[in-house]
C-alpha cells in the first residue's frame, strides 16, 4: 500500500506557520497531514493511499481517514488510541447516524443508486470521526489558538447526487422513487454541516473567529449521459468542480 504523505506538499501548511509563531493548534482531518509533524498541541492526520485513485464506476474516493494498524497518525503519538477509540465509536454507531441526516430510503435502491450510497459511506463515517476529535480536543484543559477541521461530506455527495437534486437538468432522468430516495441527499447533508459547525462554535466561546472555507464551487456534467441502473458507466458522478463557479 502506498501513501501519499506531507512531502508531497511543496510549502508549509498553516499549521507550519503557526508553530513559527508560537500559537497552539488543534488540526484534524486535512489533506496532507501523514504523517503527523510536531506541532505546538494536537495533530489528527488525514492518511490516504494511492488505491484511492482508482475511480472507475465510483468504486473508490479521492479523500482520506484514519485507518486502523498505521502509525503516525496522530501527534503526540500517546493521543493516537484515544483517537482511534473515537474512530471506531463512530463505526459503530454508523448506521444510526446516517440514518438521523439522512432518514430512510422509501423504495429500493436502484444497482447505481447503491453504489452511490455505499462509495459516500466512508465520508460520513470520516466527517463524523473529525468531528468527535474536534469537540474531544476543544474540551482540553489547555485551550488552542487554531483550530482547523475539513469535512468532506458536501463535496462527495455533490458530485453523486446532483441528478437527483436537479433531475430535470439530465437527459436521462432518475424515476420518481430514485428522486424519493435521493433528491435530499445533498441538502441533508449540508443541514449535517450546519449543525456540526454549530456544535463547534458553541465550544469556542464568544472571542472566537470563526472562518468557513471551501476550495471549489459546484456544477452539473454528464447531462446528456446515460445512467444506466443495471450497468453503471465509467463515470457515474453527476456533478463535478472543474470549471465551476465559486
Amino acid at each position: 500500500m502506498q501513501l501519499f504523505s506531507n512531502s508531497d506538499r511543496k510549502t508549509k501548511a498553516i499549521w507550519n506557520l503557526a508553530r513559527d509563531s508560537g500559537k497552539r493548534v488543534a488540526i484534524g482531518g486535512w489533506w496532507m497531514t501523514f504523517p503527523v509533524e510536531p506541532v505546538n498541541g494536537v495533530m489528527v492526520a488525514q492518511t490516504n493511499t494511492i488505491q484511492q485513485i482508482h475511480i472507475a464506476k465510483g468504486e473508490n474516493i479521492w479523500k482520506g481517514q484514519l485507518i486502523e494498524g498505521i502509525p503516525g497518525q496522530v501527534y503526540p503519538h500517546h493521543r493516537q488510541n484515544e483517537m482511534m477509540n473515537i474512530l471506531w465509536e463512530v463505526e459503530r454507531s454508523l448506521s444510526e447516524l446516517t440514518g438521523q441526516i439522512f432518514g430512510q430510503f422509501s423504495h429500493p435502491l436502484s444497482m447505481l443508486g447503491e453504489r452511490l450510497w455505499n462509495n459516500c459511506l466512508w465520508c460520513f463515517r470520516a466527517d463524523a470521526t473529525y468531528l468527535r476529535i474536534t469537540e474531544t480536543l476543544l474540551d482540553d484543559p489547555e485551550p488552542y489558538d487554531l483550530t482547523a477541521v475539513y469535512f468532506s461530506g458536501p463535496d462527495v455527495v455533490g458530485h453523486r447526487f446532483w441528478r437527483y437534486m436537479q433531475p430535470d437538468l439530465y437527459d436521462h432522468k432518475p424515476t420518481r422513487g430514485q428522486v424519493d430516495n435521493c433528491g435530499m441527499v445533498i441538502e441533508n447533508c449540508y443541514r449535517y454541516m450546519d449543525q456540526a459547525i454549530g456544535a463547534l462554535v458553541a465550544r469556542m466561546g464568544d472571542q472566537a473567529r470563526i472562518l468557513i472555507v471551501s476550495d471549489h464551487g459546484m456544477q452539473p456534467i454528464n447531462q446528456l449521459a446515460r445512467f444506466d441502473p443495471d450497468d453503471p458507466p465509467n463515470d457515474v458522478n453527476s456533478a463535478h468542480h472543474r470549471n465551476a463557479p465559486p
